[in-house]
């Protein structure tokens, strides 16, 4: 049976200002250093962007971080697992995801997604991918989900959602997104 809402964010509150401030943290410097941006180029947009604050309807916040120099949204999401697990995962529930290749994929919650649309701005969002384990940093546009990701149910642990599930590799290394964006 799915979990509920709540007790999904639950599950999370604990970790949270350990592992979601930092990947923030990273993806800012990452955008700083990318394109010689300082501090205020960049725009907190999504709610508790950069600080502990364990927030109670991710869903509803605009994406992390706004470049107005580049016209782009940034949504940190990220992962402290290896690519060698996101396989293996894979492999173990195939009841979850019959359809996917067992390769590394990198998950980004549907609600997410559908919420940048509903806020009108999915063409200008990027997710960040921050991979910890794997010393990696990814940057998804939006639009590649709905050309190379596959929609799977629930593959977060007693998750309530759906997700995007792109494979690990063809995500954009940050040169490559310097150079689509310089």
């Amino acid at each position: 049976m799915p979990m509920l809402e709540q007790d999904f964010k639950s599950k999370y509150a604990p970790t949270w200002a350990i592992k979601g401030n930092p990947r923030e943290a990273i993806a800012f410097h990452e955008l700083k250093a990318l394109f010689g941006l300082s501090d205020s180029d960049i725009v907190l947009t999504g709610k508790g962007a950069l600080s502990d604050q364990y927030i109670d309807d991710p869903l509803e916040s605009p994406p992390d971080f706004y470049v107005p120099k580049l016209d782009r949204f940034f949504e940190v999401t990220g992962s402290d697992r290896t690519m060698a697990y996101s396989a293996r995962r894979i492999m173990a529930d195939r009841s979850i995801t019959p359809q996917l290749p067992p390769i590394p994929h990198i998950f980004i919650r549907r609600g997410k997604v559908d919420a940048f649309r509903e806020q009108g701005i999915a063409r200008k969002v990027l997710f960040v991918h921050v991979a910890e384990a794997e010393g990696d940093i990814r940057f998804i546009p939006l639009s590649e989900l709905f050309k190379r990701a596959e929609l799977v149910e629930g593959y977060e642990v007693g998750g309530y959602d759906q997700y995007y599930a792109l494979p690990w590799v063809p995500a954009k290394k940050p040169y490559q997104l310097r150079e689509a964006y310089a």
